[in-house]
């Protein structure tokens, strides 16, 4: 991916039409950056979107390890995940709303694989190192997001995404070469400008870019993006095996980047990923 500027960041985000950021979030980071942050006036604040408190409480369910433990109330949603994991959930929730188009069977069916993929991520969470099984779920959901405002602003994009699913070549180096920038880097001026926890959104910018994850140089990018970005990597391939979708070439370049990193054999990456796939199969039977 292209290492843009800030002054070609922001070029970037005047061609895009990127959703503002709704006044409940904004009022939400105003009460965290707070020292005597009050809870409870977070979980007002919540609540004073219906759709939002529903949202809140059925992500948290989903995210939650503890299938015996059903969060039925905001204030046990933020007592069982912190404050900041459930403004992550608060931004996917409004991100997704927003970058929804009415009507759209197309997009029903991105956030139905985003959905697939966020509880995949939560769980390899639990048996892998790095992160939280909350934040690898905000990441399952939100890695793709500069696509939907990719295919907003480019009429031809579907058929970019496409090609670039067929190419061996990295997929932003596909959609750079069309557009001059990527979907990556989209989801990244996103979800930064809308408040998203830094090691989200740094993985976000990153997903792509493999070569992050060898531990043996400096790759620029924190440890815990480079987890969220392992997870999600192991989760798309494991999401397009229970699908039945074609192969993908992105696995077959980071594979080894991603059991090293994990300090996994091949074959104890091709067993988790087998564990992981046999628990999926059998929960949709």
């Amino acid at each position: 991916m292209k290492n843009h500027s800030e002054a070609e960041l922001a070029a970037l985000l005047r061609g895009l039409n990127i959703p503002p950021c709704p006044s409940i979030l904004t009022e939400l980071s105003a009460e965290l950056r707070k020292d005597d942050c009050n809870q409870q006036r977070v979980a007002t604040l919540i609540r004073s979107d219906v759709a939002l408190s529903a949202a809140v409480l059925k992500i948290t369910n989903s995210a939650s390890s503890s299938a015996a433990r059903k969060v039925s109330s905001i204030s046990d949603a933020i007592a069982l995940l912190g404050t900041q994991n459930l403004v992550n959930f608060v931004v996917g929730d409004f991100l997704k709303r927003a970058l929804s188009a009415p009507n759209s069977q197309s997009m029903e069916r991105f956030w139905d694989r985003a959905a697939h993929n966020a509880n995949v991520c939560a769980l390899l969470a639990e048996r892998l190192r790095g992160t939280r099984r909350e934040t690898a779920y905000c990441f399952g959901l939100l890695h793709d997001c500069g696509m939907p405002l990719m295919m907003q602003r480019y009429p031809d994009y579907k058929d970019t995404l496409r090609f670039a699913n067929q190419s061996e070549r990295p997929f932003t180096a596909t959609e750079e070469g069309r557009y001059s920038t990527d979907h990556a880097t989209i989801g990244y001026l996103l979800t930064r400008s809308w408040g998203l926890a830094d090691a989200l959104s740094e993985a976000i910018r990153s997903h792509h870019e493999f070569e992050v994850l060898d531990t043996s140089a400096d790759g620029g990018v924190g440890d815990e993006a480079c987890t969220l970005i392992a997870l999600n990597l192991i989760a798309e391939h494991i999401v397009c095996t229970f699908l039945r979708d074609p192969e993908e070439h992105e696995w077959q370049r980071g594979a080894g980047l991603v059991a090293d990193f994990f300090g996994l054999s091949p074959t104890d990456l091709d067993d988790l990923v087998d564990d992981v796939l046999f628990h999926l199969q059998q929960s949709a039977a």
